[in-house]
C-alpha cells in the first residue's frame, strides 16, 4: 500500500507517457475491502516477491476479485533479484486462495501461476431458448442473489432496438456472444472486456416472436447464419473457420438458412421458405460440413 506521493508520481509518470486512464489505472487501497466488484481481475500480480519482500495475506475478498473462467495470479521473481520467498513459498500461497493446484516454472527464475476455473454450478445459454430443446431452461444453479458487475459497452448504438424483438445474448465458459446491428460481439461476461466485433452484413435478424434465431454456440465455435450459408466462427477470437452450405436442393433456388442449433459434433439447420417455416431440416458435421 504505497503513500499518496507515489501514487501521483506514478500517475504523472504514466501521464507523460501517454497511457494512463486508457491502458493504465493507478489506484491505493488495502486488501480488506477491494473497491471494484467481484470477478473483475484477469490477472493478479504481487511486486513484493521482486524485491525480496512477504507476500500480502490472502483474503477472502481478494479471491472473489479473480475472474473465474481463466483469471490468473501470478507470482515470483527473476533470476538476479533479491532473495527472498522460495518456491514452495509462492506455491503455497496461490494454494490460500482455494481455486486449484498452482504450477510452478524455473524458467528465468521461480515464478508460481494459478489459473482459475469455472465457478462451481455455473451455466451456460447456447441458444435462444437456453438449450437445443428450446427449454428456456438454463442450466445455471448460482441464480440468486443477482446483481450488477459492470456497466457500459456496447451501449445502444449497435445493437437492434429491443421493439424489433432481437435475438437473445449468448453465454460460454464466461463470454457473452450477441448480435447488433449486422455486427456480432464477444464480451468479458465478468468484467466487460470486449474480447472481439465482427462485421457481418446480413448478421442480423428480429422477430424472435415468429421466428428461429439465426446464432447458437458450443464451448469452441458460434455458429451465424447469413443468408444461405451458415459462418462457423472461433468463439474466442471471432475468425471464421467454415463456411457451411446447405445440402444440394433440387428446386435450384437459394433458400435462406433458417433454425440454426448444435449438438455434439453436428450442427443443425432448416431451408426457410419465407421466414417463419422451413421445408427442410438437416444436420451437417461441426468440423467438416
Amino acid at each position: 500500500e504505497p503513500d499518496a506521493a507515489k501514487v501521483q508520481a506514478a500517475r504523472r509518470a504514466l501521464d507523460s507517457a501517454g497511457v494512463y486512464g486508457g491502458r493504465v489505472f493507478v489506484d491505493r487501497g488495502g486488501f480488506e475491502d477491494i473497491p471494484y466488484s467481484n470477478y473483475f481481475a484477469n490477472l493478479i500480480v504481487s511486486e513484493r516477491p521482486l524485491h525480496g519482500g512477504d507476500l500480502p495475506d490472502v483474503t477472502p475478498d481478494l479471491v472473489r476479485k479473480l475472474r473465474p473462467c481463466g483469471g490468473i495470479v501470478c507470482v515470483g521473481r527473476p533470476e538476479g533479484a533479491p532473495e527472498g520467498e522460495g518456491a514452495e513459498a509462492l506455491t503455497g500461497w496461490l494454494s490460500e486462495f482455494g481455486l486449484g493446484e498452482p504450477a510452478l516454472s524455473r524458467e528465468g527464475g521461480a515464478w508460481a501461476t494459478l489459473a482459475r476455473g469455472a465457478l462451481p454450478g455455473a451455466g451456460s445459454w447456447t441458444h435462444q431458448y437456453a438449450e437445443p430443446g428450446n427449454t428456456a431452461c438454463g442450466d445455471d444453479q448460482l441464480r440468486c442473489p443477482l446483481g450488477l458487475l459492470w456497466y457500459g459497452d456496447p451501449g445502444p448504438d449497435k445493437m437492434i432496438s429491443r421493439h424489433s424483438r432481437s435475438v437473445a445474448p449468448l453465454s460460454v465458459d464466461g463470454l457473452m456472444l450477441m448480435q447488433g446491428n449486422n455486427v456480432v460481439m464477444c464480451y468479458d461476461a465478468y468484467n466487460g472486456v470486449q474480447y472481439w466485433e465482427r462485421e457481418i452484413e446480413g448478421a442480423m435478424r428480429g422477430a424472435m416472436h415468429s421466428r428461429a434465431s439465426n446464432v447458437c454456440c458450443n464451448t469452441r465455435h458460434m455458429f451465424v447464419a447469413v443468408g444461405p450459408q451458415c459462418l462457423r466462427l472461433e468463439v474466442r477470437t471471432g475468425e471464421t473457420t467454415a463456411t457451411f452450405d446447405q445440402p444440394a436442393d433440387e428446386s435450384g433456388e437459394t433458400p435462406g438458412w433458417g433454425w440454426t442449433a448444435t449438438v455434439g459434433d453436428l450442427v443443425y439447420g432448416s431451408t426457410s421458405v419465407d421466414g417463419q417455416h422451413s421445408r427442410r431440416v438437416f444436420a451437417l458435421d461441426v468440423e467438416t460440413g
